[in-house]
């Protein structure tokens, strides 16, 4: 899932404590090797390398979305000196965007010339495909017996569908346990206070209501800023769209998620199936009412929060949900715009509305979004050193530290609970270079949309809302019926087919056409690209699968 897919990325942090950090002294670096778990003493030195196992240090060049800020103090920040000295390596960043990340990604993959390791969502693409095919991503080991962590994680249903004849070429950024929490990839925030002095009374639950509320802001033009109804991104706003009459064509933006689903007796791609005209016709009738951003498929980058946080847009999508509506629009932006505002006074979240057949959807992706990728250039020691590094990551001590900072320092153990020191801000504040390390291996982070651990990633408020707004999700929404397994199975077509469905939608919501002609004119053009072989092939292999 982008969210962090990429979202904007999905960041999971803890707390702020405001023990300074003290430097290493020479008698620091001279102690023995750190304990097992980071302690204290831990927290205010570095570690020292098992010298047996890493005598040599490595350089590992890293391409990962907020890289560059994410390491800039490194040498002020202790998790990072502490990983560095435990691990014997130093990590050069090279930074990518959410903007540029495929494109330079692909470019240095051109030239010969990609990082040790870079993060991309193209498990699935004719790109993964093609580097598997020419030896430019270095496959995993077969015998993950020393990595008890990485295997463990690894032994997964949807991420084992990954493999390609039992080789990982890939480890998979796990986002969540389960597929509910896609819920949170597409989070719509608004203006309930606009709304309420626009005569809105309650909450809107359906498409027809939701609409009449934008309408009512829009028309009521608050604070004289003439603000649109619905901002986003044109790859992630849509997905809220397809929930209406079609949750299944929701998309991560990869062009190689497609959801099957059994219409008219074969298997198709959901974004295919008839069942997607409702919400082509309804996303038409918004755009052309004003409702959608007239500027939505433009946008780039952070635009879109600083119209909703500026007080021009009425709602917006954030990928990433409750993360990036704290750090993207609350906590950077909004509090700068309306310092008298409360934002969870004047701000809600849209629960998921009832759709055409009565029932609510949010949209699906995967448990996972984008994975990590190794140079093939790189030798075997390199890689070692890194999988040695991604398992430590991967286990319970690990994620602490990259989470929630260092034991009886920033957090202590109550049994299974985390007990944060000073449950003030986050811990990227204190050591920015969490927001690299917790999201290297995984995404899959404690969880804070649950009230399992009392963590103070973002406000009280609105982690009460993100609370609610979950439990709300697993009790009133369902995830219909399609078929996982068909989404990565690779066949010669299919391996070079690729369908984006939220450029698809864009353009016949912004089109002039009858919408089901055009849909009609957008089948066939896909079929001229192979989509008649690309079905062919997946439902005989389905039937190999003995599906029915």
């Amino acid at each position: 899932m982008k969210m962090l897919k990429k979202n904007a990325a999905f960041l999971m942090a803890a707390m702020l404590v405001t023990t300074s950090l003290t430097a290493c002294s020479k008698s620091n670096t001279e102690q023995k090797a750190a304990t097992p778990v980071p302690t204290a003493e831990a927290g205010a030195s570095t570690a020292k390398p098992d010298e047996s196992k890493y005598k040599d240090t490595i350089e590992l060049s890293l391409a990962l979305w907020d890289v560059e800020s994410g390491l800039a103090k490194a040498k002020d920040d202790a998790i990072y000196q502490y990983l560095s000295k435990k691990f014997n390596v130093t990590f050069k960043p090279v930074g990518i965007t959410w903007d540029d990340y495929a494109q330079k990604i692909n470019l240095w993959a051109a030239s010969d010339s990609l990082p040790d390791i870079f993060s991309i969502d193209a498990i699935g693409t004719p790109t993964f495909y093609n580097w598997v095919n020419q030896g430019i991503v270095k496959p995993i080991p077969k015998d993950l017996t020393k990595y008890p962590n990485l295997s463990t994680y690894l032994d997964v249903k949807d991420i084992r569908a990954t493999q390609i004849n039992g080789q990982y070429y890939g480890i998979p950024r796990r986002t969540y346990s389960s597929l509910d929490y896609n819920a949170n990839d597409r989070v719509i925030f608004y203006r309930w206070d606009w709304a309420q002095a626009a005569g809105v009374t309650k909450e809107p639950e359906t498409f027809d209501e939701y609409k009449d509320m934008m309408v009512k802001i829009v028309a009521s033009n608050p604070e004289g800023k003439k603000p649109v109804g619905l901002t986003g991104l044109a790859k992630t706003a849509p997905d809220v769209l397809w929930t209406y009459s079609n949750p299944l064509a929701s998309s991560d933006g990869s062009g190689a998620d497609s959801k099957w689903i059994k219409e008219d007796g074969k298997y198709i791609p959901a974004i295919f199936s008839k069942t997607s005209i409702p919400t082509l016709k309804l996303a038409r009738d918004w755009f052309a009412s004003g409702i959608i951003d007239k500027d939505l498929p433009l946008l780039k980058g952070e635009q879109h929060y600083e119209k909703f946080a500026s007080g021009k847009a009425a709602s917006i999508v954030v990928s990433g949900g409750y993360v990036n509506g704290y750090k993207k629009i609350e906590k950077d932006r909004f509090n700068k715009v309306y310092p008298d505002k409360k934002f969870t006074d004047v701000v809600k979240s849209l629960k998921p509305l009832v759709s055409l057949d009565g029932n609510r959807y949010h949209p699906v992706f995967k448990t996972y979004w984008s994975e990590s990728y190794f140079n093939a250039k790189i030798d075997d020691k390199k890689l070692t050193r890194i999988l040695d590094l991604y398992d430590y990551l991967l286990s319970p001590e690990g994620k602490r530290l990259v989470n929630y900072g260092f034991e009886n320092v920033d957090y202590k153990l109550d049994g299974q609970k985390i007990i944060p020191t000073d449950p003030k801000t986050v811990i990227g504040e204190k050591y920015p270079s969490t927001l690299v390390f917790n999201t290297l291996a995984t995404w899959e982070t404690p969880y804070a949309m649950d009230d399992a651990n009392d963590q103070s990633w973002l406000n009280k408020d609105l982690q009460k809302d993100a609370i609610a707004y979950m439990k709300f999700v697993k009790a009133n929404t369902k995830i219909p019926e399609f078929s996982p397994e068909l989404t990565l199975v690779s066949t010669p077509a299919k391996d070079k087919f690729s369908v984006i469905n939220s450029d698809l939608l864009i353009k016949i919501m912004a089109g002039k056409e009858d919408v089901e002609q055009m849909f009609n004119k957008e089948v066939d053009a896909y079929k001229g690209k192979g989509l008649d072989k690309v079905i062919e092939e997946v439902n005989a292999k389905a039937q190999q699968l003995g599906m029915k």
